[in-house]
């Protein structure tokens, strides 16, 4: 008895970081993993996503056979695990507090000998202030602004191994 995979699979060849399709946040996507032909075992299908602004990454992740199956976002190194876990149905993983830049997203089997069509959908959802100019971590790259206005800025927000833990003002 032959399944057909319900989704169609997603471009090749996209196994590394390196080769990852890049995706804009909103994009639904689908694809095979673990499946083999002819000595090839795809085990790993990698995304990029690059939001322009500060805010939350939400993956949501779904299996179409019900083995499990693993939505994983990585920092812009491919290597930081930021949030994600596996699910046999459908789930959502997200991070808040991460600043604009190039994420991954590793979509993989629990098992080796799992395979499973799937959708991933990958949405950002922006900060809701303004940022503030960057840099200005120390008393020399202060931003001056007049007295009696207010000013907006992100503190805390994390992209590749850097976190913007202080913001100085004059």
């Amino acid at each position: 008895v032959t399944h057909q995979p319900t989704v169609p699979d997603d471009p090749e060849l996209n196994n590394t970081f390196g080769t990852a399709i890049p995706i804009q946040p909103g994009d639904s996507v689908t694809g095979h993993i673990g499946y083999a032909y002819n000595g090839y075992d795809d085990f790993n299908d990698w995304y990029a996503v690059s939001p322009t602004s500060d805010g939350l990454i939400s993956l949501k992740i779904t299996s179409h056979n019900g083995q499990n199956v693993y939505a994983e976002l990585f920092d812009n190194d491919g290597v930081t695990n930021l949030t994600g876990s596996y699910t046999s149905s459908t789930a959502t993983y997200t991070r808040d507090g991460l600043a604009a830049g190039t994420y991954y997203v590793r979509i993989k089997t629990y098992y080796t000998s799992e395979f499973a069509p799937y959708s991933l959908v990958v949405n950002h959802t922006p900060a809701n202030l303004t940022n503030d100019v960057e840099p200005n971590n120390h008393i020399a790259n202060a931003i001056s602004f007049p007295i009696n206005t207010t000013i907006t800025g992100h503190i805390g927000y994390y992209y590749n191994h850097y976190d913007d833990t202080a913001d100085v003002y004059t």
